[in-house]
């Protein structure tokens, strides 16, 4: 496999017709987490193949932009669940649009085996999940217990001052 890839990226460097095809295909920049495209040629005048990258790059930047919670495992898993799937999205367009089997045998190969670590994925998040969720559930007991202790202590605290400037001055 790694010589597939090996001999894939050689011919692909190799070619003289890669500087000038480059030059004329978009950009992918970051802009804060989001993939935004910038070329000269409007998006709808752009090759099939690279808008169907694109849009499959943009997505799977989208999905992975989530609401962390803080649990480094939990988030990486995630994370990498959309990653994966962006993954498998683009060589969705490959297996549409490109011609080179070695390429196209690869990107077979990404599809089987992303789509076999999302299974595994999902399945552990499934079981972290009811974890996950007991913790939220305790965290929402503790904070609903924390915040009936302080109204109590601030009726408290309230009554207190009342009955102090009553002594001090008191009510007619």
């Amino acid at each position: 496999m790694k010589k597939t890839i090996t001999a894939l990226l050689v011919a692909f460097a190799a070619s003289s017709a890669v500087p000038a095809v480059a030059a004329a295909q978009p950009k992918a920049v970051s802009d804060h987490g989001r993939a935004v495209v910038q070329s000269a040629v409007p998006f709808d005048k752009l090759p099939a193949s690279t808008r169907g990258l694109v849009k499959a790059t943009e997505k799977m930047h989208r999905e992975m932009m989530i609401d962390y919670i803080g649990n480094a495992d939990i988030d990486f898993t995630r994370v990498m669940i959309a990653h994966h799937k962006g993954a498998i999205a683009m060589a969705e367009v490959e297996l549409k649009y490109g011609k080179d089997e070695q390429t196209r045998a690869l990107a077979k190969e990404i599809i089987a085996t992303q789509k076999k670590e999302i299974r595994q994925m999902e399945a552990w998040l499934k079981q972290k999940r009811e974890a996950y969720d007991q913790y939220l559930k305790d965290e929402k007991k503790a904070a609903r217990e924390e915040a009936r202790a302080y109204a109590e202590k601030s009726k408290a605290d309230a009554e207190a001052a009342k009955a102090q400037s009553e002594r001090i001055q008191p009510t007619k």
